[in-house]
């Protein structure tokens, strides 16, 4: 596996460059023959910390590696995140807009490391899972950069609850979760948010599903665990976006991973979670019940 770090997708000069630059994993002995499904990681850190260095030692045994080892390309960006010192007035269409651009970069750029330009898959994590999911339904973000939801194969989100943004605050609002310091997470998803439906709306993947979707799969993750406390929170609203998806005939899965910590299902992968993420994406590529391709 070879990796080629900081590789910028977007000249900037009102704040820290190195935002908006992305690591690809790739097999160098495959050539240049764009055949390779190119995955595009989105990292958590609750839209306001994190980095798309966040996998563990040794890479040989990361969530990367296996997704070459398997025949993909493996990009991980970094982006805009809100309240950050470099880039303090970030807002989470900022956040969006930066990941549409980076799959941009790519449909020029992607062959060069044996992808294909077009039918990409988005994996997030956490508050990463809710900006794929927000980048394949809100059409603005690939639109303003003559992209359009069909240039994406599949999204998997991992272990996020806020699908439906309006109504994950409601139930943050009236219910006790299990999530850790529920008051202080409320607070500060108004600040991201908005106080008012209409800016809800603006950043709730559930609230812009249609035929554009057609030619997009979801795989919805949820564990049952985060920092030690037992949690339902994000498996009830991953099966309600499941079937609001369903709904508008789109396709779409959930995995409850029961036993899973929110944290370790990136940081330890494999296991039964990958086995899903493997079938779904041989799913999308071929259809249920085919054999496995070559990529």
């Amino acid at each position: 596996m070879q990796i080629e770090y900081d590789i910028p997708y977007r000249e900037v000069d009102d704040y820290d460059p190195s935002l908006n630059t992305l690591d690809i994993y790739f097999n160098p002995l495959a050539g240049c023959n764009p055949k390779r499904t190119i995955v595009v990681f989105i990292h958590g850190g609750g839209w306001s910390a994190g980095d798309k260095a966040c996998f563990p030692e040794p890479l040989e045994y990361s969530m990367p590696a296996w997704f070459v080892q398997r025949g993909y390309v493996f990009v991980a960006i970094n982006f805009r995140l809100a309240g950050s010192p470099r880039s303090p007035v970030a807002r989470v269409s900022d956040m969006a807009s930066d990941i549409a651009k980076a799959i941009k970069w790519l449909t020029v750029n992607g062959r060069r490391f044996g992808g294909r330009t077009s039918g990409f898959v988005l994996i997030g994590h956490s508050s990463g899972a809710h900006l794929a999911a927000l980048v394949a339904t809100h059409q603005r973000f690939l639109q303003a950069h003559r992209l359009s939801a069909g240039h994406l194969r599949g999204v998997v989100a991992i272990d996020v609850p806020h699908f439906d943004v309006p109504l994950a605050l409601q139930v943050l609002e009236t219910e006790e979760t299990g999530l850790p310091d529920q008051a202080l997470r409320r607070a500060a998803l108004y600040s991201l948010f908005g106080a008012q439906r209409v800016e809800q709306d603006q950043v709730s993947p559930a609230a812009a599903l249609g035929s554009w979707l057609s030619q997009t799969a979801f795989l919805l993750v949820s564990a049952g665990w985060q920092l030690g406390q037992r949690q339902t929170f994000t498996q009830r609203m991953s099966r309600h976006f499941q079937n609001r998806l369903s709904a508008h005939g789109i396709q779409a899965a959930h995995c409850h991973v029961d036993d899973g910590e929110h944290v370790d299902l990136v940081q330890r992968w494999g296991g039964a979670l990958a086995a899903r993420v493997e079938q779904f994406l041989d799913e999308i590529r071929t259809g249920p019940g085919h054999a496995r391709r070559r990529i």
